[in-house]
């Protein structure tokens, strides 16, 4: 009875999900691209790695996954979503939405994150052919944030043939500028996606 239940629950944010994912999808295929954002178009589509790898001075390291997902709607940004798990345990770690805008008719990129756990960023940086280099201009955290912020984060994004590099730096009050996360993604389907994120 409990594994009904549990699969009527699931279905109904199944299809949802995946419903919402195709028209995306589409309206994606079918918008054309504003002229600001053309040279960031490397970025569109899902991505998937599972072999992330944090460290960072003052924690254990870890091992997680981690998908993202850059889409437009054919105004002058790229919305993105990303979600993340533990590599061994499956349950859910960080995850963020935001968005990417270039200035027009020059390489700076600007890209606004909120987080689920607490913070807000903006970054700015460089756009190189596909490479995206910003670090952190301003970061924000609710007043009961309860680790210990950030003061500082470096972002490097890359793409190298069908695979997607993300390394992340960041320091804080007590460390300064040090590796903290590194991904590689391969791009995958939509639908496959969907299943498993929901399943």
């Amino acid at each position: 009875m409990l594994a009904i239940a549990a699969a009527k629950s699931v279905v109904p944010r199944l299809v949802t999900r995946l419903t919402h994912c195709r028209l995306v999808s589409k309206m994606t295929e079918q918008t054309a691209l504003h002229d600001d954002i053309k040279p960031l178009a490397w970025l569109l589509g899902r991505w998937r790695g599972d072999n992330g790898v944090g460290i960072f001075p003052t924690i254990k390291d870890f091992n997680y996954g981690e998908e993202l997902y850059f889409y437009h709607t054919g105004q002058h940004y790229i919305h993105f979503q990303t979600r993340s798990w533990d590599a061994g345990t499956k349950k859910p770690l960080h995850g963020e939405s935001g968005f990417i805008r270039r200035q027009s008719d020059t390489n700076r990129v600007a890209i606004t994150i909120a987080t689920n756990i607490g913070f807000s960023e903006l970054e700015e940086g460089e756009l190189n052919g596909e490479e995206l280099n910003v670090e952190s201009r301003t970061i924000g955290g609710m007043s009961f944030f309860r680790l210990t912020p950030a003061t500082k984060i470096k972002r490097l994004i890359r793409r190298d043939g069908d695979s997607l590099e993300q390394t992340l730096w960041m320091a804080t009050e007590k460390t300064p500028l040090t590796q903290h996360l590194n991904i590689r993604y391969s791009r995958i389907q939509e639908d496959a996606a969907e299943l498993k994120s929901v399943l």
